[in-house]
């Protein structure tokens, strides 16, 4: 806009420079519109006014509204906008539909009357009732950590938040990391005001956090490891719940625990400790990495033994030594790390779990190093091959850019002198599920933990990092960058009466923007080996939030654990009666899901 707005034109005779004649034009600025609230979750069949603000129209004429899917109207089935103000009020009454529409996602735009090349939109995510009254369950304080992907590339997300077993959040505390590759947004506060959570009878619960950045986000969640009376949840699985329409975060999923505030300090992080994170690098290269360190107790990494392997798409750092490092804890159970494990020194928010435990997210740019998170656990402090000796089950996933994903289970056993009695795969790469058993594989064991594996069917093979006997993380060595665990199975021989009673469970380690995340809950019956299931599940690869599914399927177990839930098109794994491991055989692209008490 000029100053003043007024424009004078004048004209001039070519012939006699001094006869002229002048016009003077007011020159006015474009329409604009704008949309409140610009995003908003609706449960279903209930309501959601918006309001259109169009600055310079003269005329005043107003907006008109519409419902938009994938570039076209889409009501009712997607919900209706009340009838008084549709074509040309500056406000609007949505409502959900009764049913959840396919996508969740719904576009209401406000096109202005008097310049229809001039409009504004919200976004509507649909989502359905979330269950109330158990609340108590969900109360102290909390560290959590969410893997995935965004439209644009990688996400982790870590934090802390207190709840007050009410259903309010951050009364007294509240933090959390965001990394993503529009950029890290670092120790932001999560705040009471607009934060909540309520749990159903089922144990399901729906969370709100509102943070210091302005942004708010939606979660689903499922609790277990229920301990003392009236009860309180030690560990949940959760997943984001706000968005399956590739504008925010896609796939995203991860698990809350119960924290212990004793351990939020220097001295508390202290010992080996074995590490498994993963995410992606500015190339959209999967990056994976397992290892162990030395803290003193001090705030610096230190000592000999500290070592990783990496796998970015097969491109490999092996045994590589870590004797150097800080960290620091503050009393909120936030921290930071520094440490190399890539081609620089990366920078990590760490939140205490507990001395023994803590979830990690780099803080670093996409444009300096990989974006990855995962877990600490502290280790024993030397390890033999003795370490290896017994069964046990291995879950692991990854992801690669010429061969697709995969996703393993496998039962082993080893003898304690360095041989692998059996060694029993299943794998789904991509959709295609073979299965194989090796009898003459072997091992061998560094002090500090390290496992290198050879003939064990797995091509090339795994590096492993114990935590202690038959537990520890995995890390790939191919194209496919895999990272999981593997964890000591006890309680057998199993039978369909090894599976009993209430569980829940998540999604592990999303391999891909496209897939599926769920969390819920389930209950066996091992006299009838049926089983009943309540979920929540968010699936890009369709665009849909699909809240409290329910399924009813069989389930059988053979007496060294293998077995299935649903079928023989399915792989399930007892890790003992109270935990296990489940992945759909073909499922595209294939997905690992924990399941415990």
């Amino acid at each position: 806009m000029p100053t003043p707005a007024q424009v004078t034109l004048t004209a001039t005779s070519v012939a006699d420079s001094t006869k002229s004649a002048a016009a003077t034009v007011t020159v006015t600025p474009p329409i604009s519109v704008s949309v409140s609230p610009t995003t908003a979750n609706v449960l279903l069949g209930t309501t959601q006014q918006f309001t259109a603000t169009v600055s310079n129209d003269a005329s005043n004429s107003g907006v008109s509204w519409s419902l938009m899917q994938n570039g076209s109207n889409c009501s009712p089935t997607c919900g209706t906008l009340s009838s008084a103000s549709t074509w040309s009020g500056t406000a609007v009454t949505y409502t959900a539909p009764a049913s959840m529409p396919a996508p969740a996602g719904v576009t209401i735009v406000a096109t202005a009357v008097a310049d229809i090349t001039k409009s504004a939109s919200a976004l509507v995510t649909v989502t359905g009732p979330c269950g109330t009254g158990n609340e108590a369950l969900l109360k102290g304080q909390y560290a959590f950590l969410l893997q995935g992907f965004d439209a644009n590339g990688p996400v982790g997300i870590a934090g802390s938040f207190d709840a007050d077993g009410a259903g309010n959040i951050a009364k007294t505390v509240g933090l959390e990391d965001i990394n993503r590759s529009s950029g890290p947004q670092t120790n932001l506060t999560i705040l009471s005001a607009g934060s909540s959570y309520s749990v159903g009878s089922d144990n399901r619960g729906c969370m709100t956090v509102v943070n210091s950045a302005g942004t708010t986000t939606t979660f689903r969640f499922a609790l277990g490891s229920i301990t003392g009376t009236p009860g309180i949840a030690n560990k949940g699985w959760i997943e984001e719940f706000d968005d399956a329409t590739g504008m925010g975060t896609r796939v995203a999923v991860g698990e809350i625990r119960l924290q212990d505030p004793t351990s939020f300090s220097d001295t508390q992080f202290s010992g080996p400790y074995a590490f498994g994170f993963y995410g992606q690098d500015n190339g959209g290269v999967r990056f994976a990495v397992a290892g162990t360190f030395t803290t003193n107790g001090l705030g610096a990494i230190t000592g000999t033994g500290g070592a990783f392997d990496s796998d970015a798409g097969g491109t490999l750092s092996t045994d590589t030594p870590i004797t150097s490092g800080s960290y620091s804890v503050g009393p909120n159970s936030r921290g930071t790390l520094s440490v190399g494990i890539t081609t620089s020194a990366n920078h990590l928010a760490m939140y205490m779990i507990n001395s023994s435990d803590a979830f990690f997210v780099t803080t670093d740019s996409l444009a300096v190093a990989p974006i990855f998170s995962g877990e600490a656990q502290r280790s024993a402090a030397a390890f033999t091959t003795l370490s290896l000796n017994g069964t046990a089950v291995f879950h692991l996933s990854g992801d690669s850019s010429n061969m697709g994903h995969d996703s393993v289970l496998a039962l082993a056993s080893a003898d304690g002198t360095g041989n692998l009695t059996s060694f029993h795969i299943f794998q789904n790469i991509e959709g295609v599920f073979t299965t194989q058993t090796v009898t003459t594989g072997t091992y061998s064991v560094a002090p500090n933990g390290r496992v290198t594996l050879s003939s064990v069917g797995l091509n090339p093979p795994p590096v492993l990092y114990l935590t202690a006997q038959n537990q520890g993380f995995v890390v790939g060595t191919g194209p496919f960058s895999e990272i999981g665990k593997f964890e000591q199975q006890t309680g057998g021989p199993f039978s369909n009466a090894s599976f009993s009673g209430a569980y829940f469970f998540g999604t592990e380690t999303p391999v891909s923007p496209f897939g599926l995340v769920e969390t819920g809950t389930l209950t066996a019956d091992s006299s009838t080996a049926t089983v009943a299931v309540t979920s929540d599940q968010a699936n890009e690869g369709n665009g849909v939030l699909v809240p409290n599914s329910t399924f009813n399927y069989t389930f059988a177990f053979a007496p060294d654990g293998t077995g299935n839930i649903g079928g023989g098109t399915t792989t399930t794994i007892l890790i003992s009666p109270s935990r296990l491991v489940y992945m759909q055989n073909t499922q595209l692209p294939p997905i690992i899901f924990v399941i415990g008490k």
